[in-house]
């Protein structure tokens, strides 16, 4: 009988060895709640990642569709100019769409506007603001102009001379910017489109 009771004794678990089970079980448990956390942390930075990618390249294809009709002048209107303000921060676009000869401000102009301070590119037409892209910081936004040789038009603060509005043929756009993340991290987005005005070589072809 003795024999049985101190097999009953050591069949059970001490103290310490509970104590001892429940503090790596809860290590273990702490371990998984962080790798879990830094998963979903990890998920929703990719998360804003992809949406601010397509964001820029949304406003680059948007931008290249408007640059591309920039200067539709179906009467040969001596009124009817492609640009009207060219610099890096700032494009402003004509285009006589109803062919009526002359351009109506609320219909037929679009602008294209970076502001520094805000940290904001804006979309400007029919009389309605349109933010394309705010919260970010951009390392870069630079609208480029090239003339028919390929040979870059220099576009100071004041943008480009009547004379060298005239000549442009290609417009660059590239963008650069980040952001930061709920979680505190910089995500990064790049995007660019280089555009042919088309309008252009057709008024020549027309004898405009």
């Amino acid at each position: 009988m003795n024999a049985i009771r101190r097999r009953g004794a050591q069949s059970g678990f001490t103290l310490i060895e509970i104590l001892v089970s429940t503090l790596l079980g809860s290590f273990f448990l702490a371990g998984l709640m962080s790798m879990a956390t830094h998963q979903v942390s990890s998920a929703r930075d990719q998360s804003t990642q992809i949406d601010l990618q397509q964001a820029v390249r949304n406003v680059a294809e948007l931008f290249g569709r408007e640059v591309r009709r920039a200067g539709a002048n179906p009467t040969c209107s001596a009124d009817v100019k492609a640009i009207q303000f060219a610099s890096h921060w700032m494009l402003r676009l004509h285009s006589d769409l109803d062919a009526n000869g002359s351009i109506q401000s609320q219909t037929e102009v679009i602008i294209y506007q970076h502001d520094p301070v805000t940290g904001t590119f804006r979309r400007i037409a029919g009389g309605e603001i349109e933010t394309l892209l705010d919260n970010v910081v951009w390392g870069q936004v630079v609208i480029s102009y090239f003339d028919a040789n390929g040979v870059e038009l220099p576009a100071e603060f004041y943008g480009l001379d009547s004379a060298n509005r005239d000549k442009v043929r290609r417009v660059r756009f590239a963008i650069d910017i980040e952001q930061r993340t709920p979680n505190g991290e910089i995500v990064r987005a790049q995007s660019s489109t280089d555009v042919t005005l088309r309008n252009r070589f057709f008024i020549q072809s027309a004898g405009c």
